[in-house]
């Protein structure tokens, strides 16, 4: 996984908007790491495994605590679509 640094660095290089995901399970990393990133837009999505509604519960009350970020999902996944 990247660092914050590495993401924000890549995303200048690239000259396009990086998506950041899957932040809150993302071992070390806070999802506040990544306020002082100049980016429009901080999502965030819960880890598809066993406790994936604890997963989505908890991704849900850190975006309603942190307005700046939207919640993230893989809408294939919730369908069934591989």
């Amino acid at each position: 996984m990247m660092s914050p640094e590495e993401v924000k660095y890549m995303s200048q290089l690239l000259e396009i908007p990086i998506k950041i995901h899957g932040l809150w399970h993302a071992g070390n990393y806070d999802p506040n790491d990544f306020m002082g990133f100049d980016f429009d837009d901080f999502y965030i999505q819960p880890m598809d495994s066993k406790s994936y509604s604890k997963n989505l519960k908890a991704s849900l009350d850190f975006c309603m605590q942190n307005p700046r970020w939207s919640l993230s999902l893989q809408t294939h996944k919730i369908l069934g679509i591989k």
